[in-house]
């Protein structure tokens, strides 16, 4: 009976979050950026099909910046409409919810209902980061493809005696090019985590799992060379307030300290207390998992610009460390099982209340 009673919480408390966070987007009209992306970048007049977007994101990648998959993205949800954009931004950070439960192995409405409260209670700038669909593009999206192309690496890594899964080299290829060409931080990390775990398997004897990878890695170098060296790049670094070595340092860690601590400590900690009650140190897919948050942060140290928002997938990252580590927890101490359900009840009231004090003051 618990367990029913939980699933029936659970499935209630997620729909709720739902419907706040689709009225949270409904509030959120577009603008600032959508209202430059909603036309055609070399004519100027609105988007009307797919080669409106073809042609905007080539002048892009040439006169502006290599964020090309990011923001024709972007310009497709704008072409949909508002309502449309909303729906589909909301099935976006579900997809982001239900990818980070599968990579860490935890398929339950508990866990996604924790996941998806984490995205909102612990992300301190919801309305940038989420809700604009700029924001929602760049970093919602690009967190899909990016846990979508990690998922099979980290399976690997985790289960390397698993059957590889039905021709992941084909379908590894535009994954990878699409995680690779997400963002300047992100794409570069998850080239270097799946290098890392297919020389990993290979070292190990692993030819199996590892040969199927290959393809991924190779896409994903394309990916992130292909939005690090992108001639808009230098073309908008013109426009660009160039900072010195301490400035960039400073503006990192200030960055990190705004946005990242609230996902950062629950991470340290739940970590922590794995170490104490496990008496063991973490498993490979958390290992993995914290070189991509470590890789994806200090990664931004180049970057001229870092607007908070720019961290967004590392903290996607430290939620299913966290998450990882609560159900290794609760799994080996069963007296503590009733704590998952108590902690995603604390981060749905956190979450929902976050987005309604964003609805009330948009």
């Amino acid at each position: 009976m618990g367990k029913k009673i939980e699933k029936a919480a659970s499935s209630a408390a997620l729909l709720v979050l739902i419907i706040i966070e689709f009225a949270a987007h409904r509030r959120v009209r577009f603008m600032m950026d959508d209202l430059w992306y909603g036309t055609n970048l070399v004519t100027g007049k609105p988007l009307a099909g797919i080669r409106d977007v073809v042609e905007s994101m080539t002048w892009h990648f040439f006169h502006w910046g290599g964020r090309c998959m990011t923001h024709g993205t972007l310009q497709l949800t704008l072409m949909s409409g508002e309502w449309c954009a909303d729906v589909l931004n909301v099935a976006a950070t579900l997809l982001v919810s239900f990818l980070v439960c599968r990579i860490v192995g935890r398929r339950n409405l508990t866990a996604l209902l924790l996941v998806h409260s984490m995205l909102f209670a612990l992300n301190p700038n919801v309305k940038m980061s989420m809700l604009w669909q700029a924001g929602a593009a760049n970093y919602v999206y690009s967190s899909v493809w990016i846990l979508a192309f990690l998922w099979p690496y980290l399976r690997a890594l985790e289960r390397p005696e698993e059957r590889p899964l039905p021709f992941a080299w084909l379908w590894l290829i535009p994954l990878g090019l699409l995680a690779g060409w997400s963002n300047e931080n992100m794409g570069p990390a998850c080239f270097l985590a799946a290098a890392g775990i297919t020389g990993y398997l290979y070292v190990r004897g692993k030819n199996g799992p590892a040969g199927q990878l290959i393809s991924g890695v190779a896409s994903s170098l394309a990916g992130s060379i292909l939005v690090v060296a992108a001639p808009g790049n230098f073309v908008r670094s013109q426009y660009v307030e160039h900072q010195g070595v301490f400035e960039r340092v400073y503006s990192m860690l200030t960055a990190g300290a705004d946005f990242l601590l609230p996902a950062a400590l629950p991470a340290a900690v739940l970590l922590l207390i794995r170490g104490i009650c496990l008496k063991r140190g973490l498993s490979k897919t958390q290992w993995a998992l914290l070189a991509v948050a470590a890789l994806s942060y200090g990664a931004m140290a180049l970057s001229p610009h870092y607007p908070d928002r720019a961290t967004f997938g590392t903290m996607v990252m430290l939620i299913a460390l966290a998450v990882s580590a609560l159900w290794d927890i609760v799994e080996e101490k069963d007296r503590l099982g009733y704590w998952r359900a108590v902690l995603a009840g604390c981060f749905f009231i956190c979450g929902s209340g976050k987005l309604l004090l964003e609805i009330s003051y948009l």
